[in-house]
């Protein structure tokens, strides 16, 4: 039983050092208000759709933080270098989902 625990404890430790950028290839980590966030397009029908959570979680961000959601909004635009479209905000689970207008991003800045 001891020895349960302990396996137990270790790979709870082991998963707490892991970031969510590394479970997602392509993606770019900024930085918002001093915290790293994972920001990566969505593949869908449009080239214009992105996903934002924190890159490290913790314990906190099993509470509820509406602040989250606005600092997700900010990742994707850091990250897509175009302002999201404000009708197009999905948020679930600390992570937003949403479309951005790159058309007046002059192609030598959109990224890639």
């Amino acid at each position: 039983m001891k020895y349960r625990i302990l396996a137990a404890a270790s790979l709870f430790a082991m998963a707490g050092c892991s970031t969510v950028n590394e479970y997602y290839p392509g993606s770019q980590v900024v930085v918002v208000d001093r915290a790293e966030y994972m920001a990566r397009k969505i593949k869908t029908s449009s080239d214009n759709s992105w996903m934002a959570t924190p890159n490290i979680p913790s314990a906190a961000s099993l509470l509820p933080d509406p602040a989250i959601y606005e600092r997700n909004v900010r990742a994707i635009e850091k990250a897509s270098e175009c302002p999201v479209i404000a009708g197009t905000v999905q948020n679930a689970f600390h992570t937003t989902y949403a479309a951005v207008d790159c058309s007046s991003t002059p192609p030598s800045q959109k990224s890639s």
